[in-house]
Protein backbone atom coordinates (compact mmCIF):
# COMPACT_ATOMS: atom_id res chain seq x y z
CA UNK A 1 0.00 0.00 0.00
CA UNK A 2 2.72 2.31 0.72
CA UNK A 3 4.86 1.58 -2.08
CA UNK A 4 2.03 2.37 -4.74
CA UNK A 5 1.43 5.96 -6.19
CA UNK A 6 -0.43 7.74 -4.85
CA UNK A 7 -3.26 10.53 -5.85
CA UNK A 8 -6.87 10.21 -7.49
CA UNK A 9 -5.06 8.48 -11.22
CA UNK A 10 -3.72 5.43 -8.70
CA UNK A 11 -7.47 5.26 -6.98
CA UNK A 12 -9.42 5.34 -11.01
CA UNK A 13 -7.37 2.88 -12.16
CA UNK A 14 -8.01 0.25 -9.10
CA UNK A 15 -11.22 -0.38 -11.06
CA UNK A 16 -9.61 -2.35 -13.61
CA UNK A 17 -7.54 -4.61 -11.77
CA UNK A 18 -10.35 -7.35 -12.58
CA UNK A 19 -9.75 -7.84 -16.31
CA UNK A 20 -13.12 -9.85 -15.94
CA UNK A 21 -15.42 -7.53 -15.10
CA UNK A 22 -14.38 -3.36 -14.21
CA UNK A 23 -15.51 -0.93 -12.16
CA UNK A 24 -16.40 2.46 -12.33
CA UNK A 25 -14.34 4.91 -10.59
CA UNK A 26 -14.84 8.17 -10.62
CA UNK A 27 -13.90 11.13 -8.12
CA UNK A 28 -17.07 13.07 -6.33
CA UNK A 29 -16.02 16.29 -5.69
CA UNK A 30 -12.27 15.92 -5.99
CA UNK A 31 -11.26 19.39 -4.60
CA UNK A 32 -13.99 19.85 -1.60
CA UNK A 33 -14.18 18.29 1.64
CA UNK A 34 -17.01 17.18 3.35
CA UNK A 35 -18.57 20.27 5.46
CA UNK A 36 -19.35 20.24 9.23
CA UNK A 37 -22.86 19.66 10.60
CA UNK A 38 -26.39 19.76 8.84
CA UNK A 39 -24.39 20.53 5.35
CA UNK A 40 -22.67 16.90 5.54
CA UNK A 41 -26.06 14.83 4.37
CA UNK A 42 -26.15 17.41 1.11
CA UNK A 43 -22.72 16.03 -0.25
CA UNK A 44 -23.46 12.93 0.65
CA UNK A 45 -26.75 13.39 -1.55
CA UNK A 46 -24.77 14.53 -4.84
CA UNK A 47 -23.47 10.93 -4.94
CA UNK A 48 -24.02 9.64 -7.96
CA UNK A 49 -24.45 5.68 -7.35
CA UNK A 50 -24.17 3.69 -10.54
CA UNK A 51 -24.42 -0.20 -10.47
CA UNK A 52 -20.55 -1.92 -10.70
CA UNK A 53 -19.12 0.93 -8.71
CA UNK A 54 -16.95 1.31 -5.67
CA UNK A 55 -17.73 4.65 -3.36
CA UNK A 56 -13.72 4.58 -2.24
CA UNK A 57 -14.35 7.26 0.86
CA UNK A 58 -10.89 8.80 2.24
CA UNK A 59 -12.20 10.56 5.65
CA UNK A 60 -9.07 11.89 6.75
CA UNK A 61 -8.45 9.37 9.11
CA UNK A 62 -11.26 6.50 8.86
CA UNK A 63 -13.76 5.94 10.83
CA UNK A 64 -15.68 7.66 13.45
CA UNK A 65 -15.06 6.22 16.87
CA UNK A 66 -16.26 7.16 20.78
CA UNK A 67 -14.12 10.30 21.14
CA UNK A 68 -12.74 11.02 17.95
CA UNK A 69 -15.72 12.61 15.63
CA UNK A 70 -15.64 15.19 13.15
CA UNK A 71 -14.67 16.27 9.25
CA UNK A 72 -11.92 14.10 9.33
CA UNK A 73 -13.86 10.83 10.30
CA UNK A 74 -16.82 8.96 8.15
CA UNK A 75 -19.76 8.58 10.49
CA UNK A 76 -21.16 4.98 10.54
CA UNK A 77 -24.38 6.28 9.59
CA UNK A 78 -23.16 7.29 6.50
CA UNK A 79 -21.34 4.72 5.46
CA UNK A 80 -24.39 2.69 6.20
CA UNK A 81 -26.95 5.20 4.21
CA UNK A 82 -24.51 4.75 1.05
CA UNK A 83 -23.84 1.62 1.47
CA UNK A 84 -27.52 1.41 1.58
CA UNK A 85 -28.66 3.20 -1.53
CA UNK A 86 -26.21 1.45 -3.56
CA UNK A 87 -26.87 -1.28 -6.20
CA UNK A 88 -26.12 -4.69 -4.94
CA UNK A 89 -23.18 -4.82 -7.21
CA UNK A 90 -21.49 -2.16 -5.59
CA UNK A 91 -19.48 -1.54 -2.83
CA UNK A 92 -17.64 0.64 -0.41
CA UNK A 93 -13.79 1.23 0.68
CA UNK A 94 -13.01 3.73 3.52
CA UNK A 95 -9.30 4.38 3.88
CA UNK A 96 -8.60 4.20 7.79
CA UNK A 97 -5.61 5.39 9.87
CA UNK A 98 -4.61 2.61 12.36
CA UNK A 99 -4.80 4.98 16.04
CA UNK A 100 -2.72 3.69 19.06
CA UNK A 101 -3.72 0.38 19.04
CA UNK A 102 -2.86 -2.83 17.56
CA UNK A 103 -5.00 -3.38 13.92
CA UNK A 104 -6.27 -6.25 15.52
CA UNK A 105 -7.95 -4.04 18.68
CA UNK A 106 -8.78 -1.53 15.79
CA UNK A 107 -11.05 -4.55 13.89
CA UNK A 108 -12.29 -5.92 16.72
CA UNK A 109 -14.33 -2.41 17.94
CA UNK A 110 -15.13 -1.55 14.11
CA UNK A 111 -16.47 -5.06 13.02
CA UNK A 112 -20.28 -4.47 15.30
CA UNK A 113 -20.34 -1.06 13.92
CA UNK A 114 -20.13 -2.28 9.97
CA UNK A 115 -23.37 -4.94 10.88
CA UNK A 116 -25.57 -3.24 8.17
CA UNK A 117 -22.71 -4.83 5.71
CA UNK A 118 -23.22 -8.33 4.66
CA UNK A 119 -19.60 -8.38 4.10
CA UNK A 120 -16.19 -6.90 4.89
CA UNK A 121 -12.74 -7.41 4.67
CA UNK A 122 -9.43 -5.05 5.46
CA UNK A 123 -6.09 -4.68 3.62
CA UNK A 124 -3.23 -2.98 5.77
CA UNK A 125 -0.34 -2.38 6.21
CA UNK A 126 1.43 -1.23 9.64
CA UNK A 127 -0.19 2.32 9.61
CA UNK A 128 -3.21 1.73 7.14
CA UNK A 129 -6.02 0.16 5.94
CA UNK A 130 -8.88 -0.11 3.20
CA UNK A 131 -11.87 -1.70 4.73
CA UNK A 132 -14.02 -2.93 1.70
CA UNK A 133 -17.73 -3.22 2.37
CA UNK A 134 -20.16 -4.80 0.28
CA UNK A 135 -24.00 -6.44 0.83
CA UNK A 136 -23.42 -8.84 -2.14
CA UNK A 137 -21.15 -11.97 -1.09
CA UNK A 138 -20.54 -12.07 -4.91
CA UNK A 139 -19.04 -8.58 -5.06
CA UNK A 140 -17.35 -9.13 -2.24
CA UNK A 141 -15.37 -12.32 -3.28
CA UNK A 142 -14.45 -9.89 -6.95
CA UNK A 143 -12.82 -6.87 -4.74
CA UNK A 144 -11.46 -9.33 -1.86
CA UNK A 145 -9.61 -10.92 -4.69
CA UNK A 146 -8.80 -7.95 -6.56
CA UNK A 147 -7.41 -6.33 -3.30
CA UNK A 148 -5.48 -9.42 -2.89
CA UNK A 149 -3.96 -9.67 -6.11
CA UNK A 150 -3.06 -5.73 -5.54
CA UNK A 151 -1.32 -6.78 -2.27
CA UNK A 152 0.25 -9.27 -4.17
CA UNK A 153 1.74 -6.90 -7.13
CA UNK A 154 2.75 -4.89 -4.29
CA UNK A 155 4.24 -6.89 -0.99
CA UNK A 156 3.26 -4.95 1.29
CA UNK A 157 -0.35 -6.00 2.57
CA UNK A 158 -2.21 -8.04 5.03
CA UNK A 159 -5.59 -9.59 4.87
CA UNK A 160 -7.92 -9.62 7.82
CA UNK A 161 -11.29 -10.78 7.71
CA UNK A 162 -13.99 -8.61 9.61
CA UNK A 163 -16.80 -10.63 11.01
CA UNK A 164 -19.96 -8.72 10.51
CA UNK A 165 -22.79 -11.52 9.99
CA UNK A 166 -21.82 -12.65 6.30
CA UNK A 167 -18.28 -12.86 5.01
Amino acid sequence: LRGASRGLQAITDLGGIDCARHFAVSIHSPVGEVPKGHARSSYWSGLPLPADSIVFIDPDNGFETKTRKGPKWIRHTEVESLLGALPQSSAVVVYQHRPRKTWEQVFKALAPQLSHAGHATAAYDSSLAFVILARSRQVFRRLRTAGQEYARQHGRATWAALSVGGA
